[in-house]
C-alpha cells in the first residue's frame, strides 16, 4: 500500500510538472491608465527638450545673421555676397530646426508604439491619430514650434540685416522664405519598431534679393533650397520685368541642400521675379522682389 501511494504520488507531481505552464515570453501588460500617464510625461519631456534645442539653433542662425551683417557693413564682403551667405545660413539652420521636430516626433511615436504594444485593454483617444489626445497635441506643438522659429529668423533679418546692409551699401535686403513641407504627424502602432522613412521633398527654403537703391538693373537674387540628392540636379528658372529670364542647374551636396546666384551680366532690373525649381517630375515656385 505505501508502495502504491509512493508510485501514485511519483505520478502526481509528475504530471504537475508536466501540466504546469511555460513561463510568458509576452511583455507584461499595463492598465490603460498608467500608459496615459506615461505617455504624457514623454510628451511633456519631449516638448521642453525641443524647445531648448530649437532655441539653441535659433541663438547660432542669430549669430549668423550678426557676422554677415557686419561683414557687409564694413565693406569686407559685397552685398551680393552678402545675401547669398545668409540665405544660405538661413536654410541650414531651418532644415536643422525641422529635422528637430522630426526626431522628437519620431521619439513619441516609438515611445506609445511601444506602449500599445503592452495595453492590456483597447487604446484610448490619448494614442488615437485624429482624436485630439496627446499624440495630436504634440503634433500640433512641433509644427508650432517650427513655424515660430521660422518667424523668429524674419523678425532678426528684418532688424539686423536689413538696416546693415542699408546703412553704409544703400542697399536694401529682401528675404522671402519658402511654404513649409507637409506638416509632422504621429501615428504610432504596435508593430512599429523603428523610425518611418521621411521623404526629402523638393522645397525652397529661402530666397533673398538686394540692389544699390541709387543704381539701376544691379540687382541679385539668391536661392536656397533642399531636394533629394539621390534625384539628380535641380533645375533653378526666374522670370522678372521686361521677359528677363534666366535659368540654372544645381547639384544638391551630402546635406540635401541646393543653391544658386542669378545677377544677370551686369545685374538684373529691379522688380518682382517668380522663381521655379524642378527636379524630375517635382516641382516648387516662390516670388520675390529685387527693391
Amino acid at each position: 500500500m505505501n508502495a502504491n501511494y509512493t508510485i501514485q504520488s511519483g505520478v502526481f507531481i509528475f504530471l504537475a510538472f508536466v501540466l504546469e505552464p511555460p513561463p510568458s515570453t509576452t511583455p507584461a501588460s499595463k492598465p490603460v491608465k498608467l500608459s496615459e500617464s506615461l505617455l504624457n510625461s514623454k510628451v511633456q519631456s519631449k516638448r521642453a527638450d525641443l524647445k531648448a534645442d530649437i532655441k539653441d539653433e535659433l541663438k547660432a542662425l542669430f549669430s549668423d545673421i550678426s557676422e554677415i551683417s557686419k561683414d557687409v557693413a564694413k565693406h569686407i564682403k559685397t552685398t551680393s555676397a552678402g545675401v547669398d551667405d545668409l540665405c544660405k545660413s538661413i536654410s541650414k539652420h531651418l532644415l536643422a530646426i525641422r529635422s528637430l521636430g522630426l526626431s522628437s516626433a519620431d521619439v513619441v511615436e516609438l515611445y506609445a508604439s511601444s506602449l500599445l504594444n503592452e495595453l492590456s485593454d483597447p487604446p484610448s483617444n490619448q494614442f488615437i491619430a485624429g482624436a485630439g489626445g496627446n499624440i495630436d497635441i504634440f503634433a500640433a506643438a512641433v509644427n508650432q514650434q517650427i513655424a515660430n522659429a521660422r518667424k523668429e529668423a524674419l523678425l532678426a533679418i528684418r532688424a539686423v540685416a536689413s538696416p546693415a546692409f542699408d546703412q553704409l551699401e544703400h542697399s536694401p535686403i529682401v528675404v522671402r522664405l519658402g511654404d513649409l513641407p507637409d506638416s509632422i504627424e504621429i501615428a504610432p502602432t504596435p508593430q512599429l519598431t523603428a523610425s518611418r522613412p521621411h521623404p526629402k521633398l523638393l522645397q525652397i527654403l529661402v530666397a533673398g534679393a538686394t540692389s544699390n537703391r541709387f543704381t539701376q538693373k544691379d540687382g541679385v537674387l539668391s536661392i536656397c533650397g533642399c531636394a533629394d540628392k539621390a534625384n539628380g540636379d535641380v533645375k533653378i528658372d526666374i522670370e522678372g520685368p521686361g521677359a528677363v529670364a534666366d535659368s540654372k542647374t544645381a547639384t544638391p551636396d551630402n546635406e540635401n541642400r541646393f543653391s544658386a546666384t542669378f545677377s544677370g551680366t551686369n545685374g538684373l532690373v529691379e522688380g518682382n521675379y517668380v522663381i521655379k525649381v524642378s527636379q524630375g517630375a517635382a516641382s516648387a515656385q516662390t516670388t520675390i522682389g529685387i527693391p
